[in-house]
């Protein structure tokens, strides 16, 4: 109703129809358009609780003054750059991990933006496009260029993957309302990230819980459910603090902030608890290790057994100068050329073995060795000499797809050429059996060694499946100075503490031009050697029974994502409408 001149109310016109046959003037149909747009967004504000256009493109009320109600494509490519740069500089050897915290708010607020799962793709994959080239930009800086080259693809294809959970949750968003779709992201992201953790072309390195690998107050959490976790802890504190920023109610913002807090409180305290919970160790084996610092160039050359006497010298002289005699000497990957049928081979394994017996010391190596079942392949191999007993061998498992080994290229060989040579061997074959090896002591009872190559130690079910089989300690054999001084080597050790917090046992780390460390159960370093540094040193390894609840559950963390990263693509579909009687 409208008020009259007189003061009494009067029927509103009907807007937009002529009155009989006057023929509106331009004034008159101007006004009667202005009048239908203003009745429109009466209407909207009227309805606003069962409007969906309303509820997508309100105004966040705190960032009224700063955010317009309808943001311009450079403002939104802005805030999805500025939140990739944001988790990137979260990874180690990053400013700071506590960003990724927030990293993700600018992100999720051009989410809020967008209706097209397309155009939503696109911004989910420049962020993480400005994460690779902030954090993870290093495999490029590899010593050959073929394999530099083949980086690239990775670097591209990796964070499209990483793209998909924001896109799909808007399609869900839109079916179901924001809330769900929040928590529809929070599963697409965790179903994500235990793909790139399974199967043949499994890369874990750039999972969100990583960012919190090397901060001592955080990184505790993953003894709890391990980096999925970690991943969900913080895509909480980010889906709070996004919510404490846009909602529509002062209430609903007090509310989201106090969550958020509330979240960041708990699993601060959490992670304090179960860092100060560590049992103290049952034993501690002296144990001997090398790390050579020879450049990456002369260690690709894999039929040189130089570096073999070079590592023996080493490990000779620590045996005569160590206050005790070692429990067990370990070299790091590949520390032995080819060992195949040649004569050269046969008399390097017998010259280390005569070693092995003349000083009582068992040697745990790397190796590259030729598999049986098929010549033209080797296998990365790990090698545990010792006194009077038969050499005991490990084979890595977990390849890096498309350097080290081409997917699906068993049973055919033309494939496997695609391979780009790593570490100066084209292609090899994965291992099949995953099993501790036993260490043999004089007077003590033997100790079952976890043993990890390179990119085995970033899979959590991997190290969990050597709690399970009793392993006593963990040790990683490692060549990560391919990539020379960048941040590769650094992130490989930060990211294999996990390990250590997720199974409550030691890890030892052996590299070849660093960072070696020895890494206790809360994810300390009690002893870390630096890039390049040329040492032979004798360590305490403690030898701890502890059974942290990732460990003995944690088998059932990724089912369980994938099944509600499953059931939140069902709520796509949008919900139909109850017929009415």
């Amino acid at each position: 109703m409208q008020g009259g001149g007189d003061g009494t109310d009067s029927p509103a016109p009907k807007l937009g129809v002529a009155a009989g046959r006057v023929k509106s003037s331009p004034a008159q149909t101007g006004h009667a358009a202005r009048s239908v747009r203003w009745a429109s967004r009466c209407w909207l504000l009227d309805n606003r609780h069962r409007s969906p256009i309303f509820r997508a493109n309100r105004p966040s009320l705190p960032l009224r003054r700063v955010m317009p109600a309808v943001p311009t494509p450079r403002l939104l490519w802005s805030l999805s750059l500025a939140s990739g740069v944001l988790l990137g500089w979260s990874y180690p050897p990053g400013p700071g991990s506590a960003l990724a915290a927030v990293a993700w708010i600018p992100l999720l607020w051009v989410w809020s933006r967008t209706t097209s799962v397309r155009r939503m793709l696109l911004h989910a994959w420049a962020a993480w496009l400005a994460t690779y080239a902030v954090a993870f930009a290093w495999p490029l800086a590899h010593v050959r260029a073929d394999t530099a080259w083949l980086s690239l693809n990775g670097l591209l294809l990796l964070p499209l993957v990483l793209g998909l959970p924001p896109a799909l949750a808007v399609a869900v968003r839109r079916a179901r309302g924001e809330a769900v779709g929040l928590a529809a992201l929070a599963a697409f992201q965790l179903g994500a990230e235990a793909l790139l953790s399974l199967g043949p072309l499994a890369f874990p390195w750039s999972l969100l819980g990583h960012t919190q690998a090397a901060s001592p107050w955080v990184a505790p959490l993953a003894a709890l459910a391990g980096v999925p976790g970690l991943t969900l802890w913080l895509l909480a504190l980010n889906i709070a603090g996004y919510r404490a920023l846009t909602a529509a109610t002062r209430r609903g913002r007090w509310r989201s902030a106090a969550a958020m807090l509330a979240v960041a409180g708990a699993g601060l305290a959490t992670a304090a608890s179960l860092r100060t919970a560590l049992p103290p160790p049952r034993a501690t084996v002296p144990v001997g290790f090398v790390q050579p610092a020879i450049p990456a160039a002369a260690w690709a050359r894999v039929r040189d057994t130089t570096r073999a006497a070079t590592l023996l010298a080493m490990s000779d002289s620590l045996a005569r100068t160590a206050p005790q005699r070692p429990a067990l000497m370990v070299w790091p990957e590949t520390a032995l050329p080819v060992l195949d049928s040649t004569a050269a081979a046969r008399r390097l394994l017998r010259r280390l073995q005569a070693w092995v017996d003349s000083t009582r010391i068992p040697l745990l190596t790397g190796a590259i060795t030729v598999a049986p079942e098929a010549p033209h392949l080797y296998r990365n191999s790990a090698l545990l000499l010792q006194p009077g007993r038969s050499v005991q061998q490990h084979d890595k498992i977990r390849l890096v797809p498309l350097a080290e080994y081409v997917p699906f290229s068993e049973g055919r060989p033309g494939l496997q050429r695609l391979a780009i040579p790593a570490g100066g061997v084209r292609g090899y074959a994965p291992g099949r059996r995953q099993a501790p090896l036993h260490l043999e002591r004089d007077a003590a009872p033997p100790l079952r060694l976890g043993v990890f190559i390179c990119l085995e130690s970033l899979f959590g079910n991997y190290a969990r499946r050597y709690h399970e089989q009793e392993a006593d300690v963990l040790i990683t054999l490692a060549q990560v100075g391919w990539w020379g001084p960048t941040a590769g080597h650094r992130q490989h050790l930060a990211f294999t503490r996990l390990r250590a917090i997720e199974t409550g046992r030691a890890m030892l780390v052996v590299t070849v031009s660093g960072r070696s460390a020895l890494i206790r159960p809360d994810g300390r370093s009690v002893v870390e050697v630096g890039w390049m540094e040329r040492t032979a040193r004798l360590v305490s390894v403690p030898v701890y029974d502890a059974a942290p609840p990732y460990a003995r559950y944690g088998g059932a963390v990724h089912p369980l994502v994938l099944i509600a990263a499953l059931a939140a693509l069902g709520l796509i579909r949008r919900r139909t409408p109850r017929p009415t009687t």
